[in-house]
């Protein structure tokens, strides 16, 4: 007798059932990855806006008023925040892809006072340490 060679279906179909359990398990972990990295993207972007910022403030005695006057882009590198500068404040508010980000959507850096904080799906919160700016 001569043994057939292959798979049978039901070997197949728990293979595939198999994989789609290990993909519902992975890919929402990835994309909550993704977003952290977005945000790392974001608080660099006004770290570096504030060192321009400080910079500014030392050649002219005060803040400069807007992206422009400043010399920073009007989003970060992968477009996913926009930055707003102004005399007060250095903001990066999520845009696109990243406004489904629930913890994290805006950033804002005070200037005078070297205060962080961010506004989430609930609202504004300002506890200390902020936990979007960690």
């Amino acid at each position: 007798m001569k043994r057939p060679n292959g798979f049978t279906l039901i070997e197949l179909m728990i293979v595939v059932v198999i994989v789609a359990i290990l993909a519902a398990v992975a890919v929402p972990s990835y994309q909550q990855y993704v977003q952290k990295a977005r945000r790392t993207e974001a608080m660099s972007a006004i770290l570096s806006a504030v060192t321009q910022q400080e910079k500014y403030f030392l050649s002219n005695n005060s803040y400069a008023a807007n992206n422009a006057v400043l010399g920073v882009g009007a989003t970060t590198g992968s477009g996913d925040y926009t930055l707003s500068v102004s005399a007060t404040n250095i903001a990066a508010i999520a845009t696109g892809k990243q406004t489904s980000d629930t913890q994290c959507r805006q950033f804002v850096y005070v200037l005078e006072t070297s205060r962080m904080w961010s506004e989430t799906a609930a609202g504004i919160t300002n506890p200390t340490p902020d936990p979007c700016w960690q």
